[in-house]
């Protein structure tokens, strides 16, 4: 077996995820979040109001994790958390206003990554053509392996205006 093309994967989409995760990091950051934090409040963003059990599914992460984050959220007074009135065991989140706020404020920024990845596709229509069958195998590859939901739902939700969401 050739193991070439799986080490090239292994360590180019590590690599690339390093650029986006430190970057992410510092920005979270300077708002008084944890990477963990921001990426719940944006799923609550886009969605107003979410189960638990339907955000850990959307976040990719455990329910355990959710809970733990979200307790940490509450006590910044960036969520509120409710129980549905008809089956106490089902609880709901919703952003406060001051959760939005962070939210609103942290895509004001721009990533060096993804302007690299503008710069690239400006470049020429080449470029512009191979980001989007790029971009189409990413959906292929998350819907296989996360579902035609999750897919539906990042497609959904990232043609929504973060600004006014």
């Amino acid at each position: 077996m050739d193991y070439t093309n799986i080490h090239k994967l292994i360590n180019y989409l590590r690599a690339t995820y390093k650029i986006l995760d430190e970057e992410w990091k510092k920005s979270v950051q300077a708002l008084g979040l944890t990477q963990a934090e921001h990426h719940l409040l944006s799923i609550v963003y886009y969605e107003k109001i979410i189960s638990m059990s339907k955000l850990a599914q959307l976040g990719l992460i455990d329910i355990s994790t959710v809970m733990q984050v979200t307790k940490r959220l509450t006590q910044k007074g960036l969520i509120s958390i409710e129980k549905d009135e008809r089956d106490l065991r089902v609880s709901y989140v919703k952003l406060t206003e001051l959760g939005a706020e962070k939210v609103r404020t942290s895509y004001e920024g721009t990533l060096k990554l993804q302007a690299y990845i503008d710069q690239f596709i400006a470049n020429s229509e080449e470029n512009k053509k191979f980001m989007e069958q790029l971009a189409d195998f990413q959906q292929e590859l998350n819907q296989h392996f996360h579902g035609r939901e999750f897919v539906e739902w990042v497609e959904k939700s990232s043609k929504r205006d973060t600004h006014g969401a």
